[in-house]
């Protein structure tokens, strides 16, 4: 073979490298932000919803993921918790199982209906007296009429996930197992191929409050109580309503698939919503009863059905929210 020839070869070949190497780069810039699905977002960073509306005042404590039974992968019995219930500090932090069994005075309970209704709960201690009250209080005139025309907005958080380590810190309550129970359902749901992106998101929407007046002499009939060294905090209102946590894979990028469902609550604006949503998957816990159990869907359609289904006299929600205040000055407790 001649010089000319190896020389052409030798180029040829060259030229073959060059352009291998040049699509590897070009593939590396194309590679998503987050190749490996074990890695979390969260992992070195602190959790931070991307997107909540509208905020809640940092007195209102979420507690709608605290105690969720999932039907067909986890069973809880949700504790009493009531108007007046008190608990030692960490203790109001975490469960709510452990009440400080000490005689409380009387509590004045206001339901806020259009028209309030109220009552007084006078035997200083178990859960019976309150369920009596907010029983009679769900029967009343006030209540029928107040529901009559309600209209409950949501509130929206949204968080885009590369993990389900991201997901249990959207989620920590009860040592994240209702992120895990989410994990498990969407391993049992349809796949879709090139997912793009991962959105967690909670929904919650209050039908009413019940409160209780900060008390003027003390909470505890013993005021000794009021000071002791565990800081008891009582629960000064309890919001009830209805709540949404969900998962979605889609072919789309993040922002995108969070447009498209804040467009089904009507704070964004997005012409091809359905296209986007047809090539996504949602994994979808509704709670909306008393008893605390998650429903299961895999469909937008019943995520449109949990937000147009009102309350009702017999589906008035479960605990979402509440406030606490110390025993010993009625200052708001706020979480850290």
């Amino acid at each position: 073979m001649s010089f000319t020839k190896k020389h052409k070869l030798g180029c040829v070949f060259l030229s073959l490298l060059l352009i291998l190497f040049c699509s590897s780069c070009s593939k590396e810039k194309e590679a998503p932000l987050n190749p490996d699905p074990t890695t979390g977002r969260f992992e070195n960073a602190p959790f931070k919803w991307d997107f909540v509306h509208p905020a809640t005042t940092e007195d209102n404590m979420f507690i709608g993921d605290r105690n969720i039974s999932v039907n067909n992968l986890y069973v809880v019995t949700p504790p009493a918790f009531y108007i007046g219930a008190a608990y030692t500090e960490k203790e109001f932090k975490s469960s709510f199982r452990s009440e400080i069994a000490a005689y409380k005075k009387p509590i004045d309970v206001i339901f806020t209906f259009t028209k309030p209704f109220t009552g007084t709960l006078e035997k200083g201690s178990g859960s019976s007296e309150y369920r009596k009250l907010l029983v009679e209080s769900l029967d009343s005139q006030a209540y029928k009429e107040y529901i009559e025309n309600k209209h409950s907005p949501f509130e929206v958080k949204l968080v885009e996930i590369y993990s389900s380590t991201d997901l249990n810190k959207a989620f920590p309550n009860n040592d994240g197992i209702l992120g895990k129970n989410l994990t498990k359902a969407m391993s049992n749901g349809s796949k879709i191929s090139d997912v793009k992106s991962k959105l967690a998101g909670e929904l919650s929407s209050i039908n009413f409050t019940a409160y209780m007046d900060y008390p003027a002499n003390g909470f505890f009939q013993d005021k000794d109580n009021d000071m002791r060294q565990d800081n008891p905090v009582y629960v000064r209102s309890i919001s009830y309503g209805k709540a949404a946590f969900f998962v979605i894979e889609s072919k789309y990028p993040y922002k995108e698939v969070a447009d498209a469902v804040l467009s089904k609550l009507s704070l964004s604006n997005v012409e091809n919503t359905e296209e986007i949503l047809k090539n996504s998957t949602i994994t979808l816990f509704t709670v909306a009863d008393s008893q605390q159990s998650a429903e299961v869907y895999r469909s937008f359609i019943d995520l449109d059905a949990f937000l147009n289904t009102p309350f009702t006299e017999f589906s008035y929600g479960y605990p979402i929210f509440c406030q606490g205040a110390y025993a010993k000055n009625n200052a708001p407790f706020r979480e850290d």
